[in-house]
């Protein structure tokens, strides 16, 4: 089963149904398997995932997780996907993905800063498929300049 869930920076997941339209939605399972991914990398040393998400509870919702400073995506055992886009601040229209590949072109040393965004087609990409993309492309790029 692979379901994508795309969310924002601080943005809360819950798994209490009855909460669905306040805050983002995650079945049991995955909500279960991120909750422990969270916990036991706490438990490592030289992984600190809560730096990236805080586990608590609110008042008549029960446990909620919420993404902290952290931009990426999170594959869980079940094959479901939690994409995390920045956060845009103010009521604007722009796109949490594009913003997200203009920092990425900002990027001083990240090999394929110069991709083109209407060639990559990343309107329906999540983005892991945008770093493979990118990834191939560098690829390619090294094997045209070796030969």
């Amino acid at each position: 089963m692979k379901r994508l869930i795309e969310i924002k920076e601080y943005d809360i997941l819950t798994c209490n149904i009855a909460f669905k339209d306040e805050y983002v939605y995650l079945d049991n399972d995955s909500f279960e398997q991120l909750e422990n991914m969270i916990l036991h990398c706490n438990e490592m040393e030289d992984v600190e995932a809560y730096d990236f998400f805080s586990v608590s509870t609110k008042r008549h919702v029960g446990k909620v997780i919420r993404a902290k400073n952290y931009v990426g995506i999170v594959q869980l055992k079940n094959g479901t996907q939690i994409q995390i886009l920045p956060k845009i601040y103010g009521k604007t229209a722009i796109d949490p993905k594009k913003t997200f590949l203009k920092m990425l072109k900002s990027l001083q040393e990240f090999p394929s800063k110069t991709f083109n965004e209407t060639n990559l087609r990343t309107d329906h990409m999540t983005l892991l498929e945008i770093f493979i993309r990118l990834y191939i492309e560098e690829v390619q790029k090294l094997i045209k300049k070796r030969t």
